[in-house]
């Protein structure tokens, strides 16, 4: 606001939008419609009356409020320096932990139940219910109230289910075929992985621990993730399909089931053996450069000259230079 007089010694006062704004709302000239009214984390908005912006360091009319989410206001407002602004105010989220499973439930969070992923709209006061929102799944886009307790002990049960399929079994090879079958997956395979995305860290703890190998640098081709409810797990290992009289003399040391696949490829589509990989020092994708990693695990001398004549035979090779004409017993 400024006072002068003017060139007839009359005093004048003029007033800036702000100020006259405050002063209008202070004596109501200015009251056409119904005032907004917001509580903000715990703090009362109504528009037309005046603020103070600690960023800014100004007082501030506020103009209008508006609400573009759950979780989020934007505050348009006039600064007493006539400026035009917008204040955006985020409310706090709500979080729960149910005490029996220990896992934690917050706003906006993104769960998964049997019937699809949710993400958590509002958990209410009472700490025993949620809305939530289906963001895929049958029901995508429809809301639904659940109880807090019941999904923890969804979620936790398929943690558990999980955790248990996890666990690997290990594979006791001792024979020669076993050797030489590892061998010439080692030099002919493609091990693929395909996981539940939520299941990365697990996953990648596991392999890293078993192998010695950075995960992510298989991500894209040899590492992929799935969204969840969509499609099921891969741990596979791929090769072109050898002369029968290979395939007959080959011995995996366990209960696998060998099937042909696309393009004429051999495949092995079990969890546990290819962990057993791992732990034997296979690597996501091609392991033809990984030989000398993967010897260095197997400790008899015999085993590593069984393992060594798989990674060396070739579809040209005499198969009874090999085997003997049978299989491959070492005597």
């Amino acid at each position: 606001m400024k006072i002068y007089k003017n060139a007839s010694g009359q005093t004048k006062v003029n007033l800036n939008k702000f100020d006259w704004l405050k002063i209008g709302s202070k004596h109501n000239w200015l009251k056409k419609k119904a005032a907004k009214s917001v509580h903000i984390n715990g703090e009362l908005f109504t528009t037309e009356n005046i603020y103070f912006d600690d960023t800014k360091g100004m007082e501030y009319m506020l103009m209008d409020i508006e609400k573009p989410n759950d979780f989020t206001y934007i505050l348009d407002v006039l600064y007493d320096d006539n400026e035009e602004g917008q204040i955006i105010k985020e409310i706090e989220r709500k979080s729960i932990t149910d005490t029996r499973t220990g896992i934690g439930f917050s706003e906006l969070d993104h769960k998964q139940n049997l019937i699809g992923t949710y993400k958590i709209t509002k958990i209410h006061d009472d700490g025993k219910t949620m809305d939530v929102e289906y963001i895929d799944g049958n029901k995508i886009g429809q809301r639904q109230t659940l109880d807090i307790a019941g999904q923890a002990r969804t979620i936790h049960n398929e943690q558990v289910r999980q955790q248990q399929e996890n666990r690997m079994e290990d594979i006791n090879f001792t024979e020669p075929n076993q050797f030489f079958t590892l061998g010439y997956l080692a030099k002919n395979g493609t091990i693929i992985v395909n996981i539940n995305e939520d299941l990365t860290t697990q996953f990648d703890g596991m392999y890293q621990r078993l192998t010695g190998d950075d995960p992510s640098q298989h991500k894209g081709h040899s590492y992929s993730t799935r969204t969840p409810n969509k499609g099921g797990d891969w741990f596979k290992i791929l090769f072109a399909e050898p002369p029968p009289e290979v395939l007959n003399n080959f011995d995996f040391g366990a209960d696998v089931d060998l099937k042909l696949g696309d393009g004429g490829l051999m495949q092995i589509n079990n969890r546990n053996f290819i962990k057993n990989l791992f732990r034997m020092g296979f690597r996501l994708g091609h392991n033809s450069d990984n030989i000398g990693n993967i010897i260095q695990r197997i400790q008899d001398d015999d085993n590593k000259e069984d393992f060594m004549l798989g990674t060396n035979f070739g579809e040209n090779q005499v198969l009874a230079s090999i085997f003997g004409g049978q299989n491959l017993i070492r005597l």
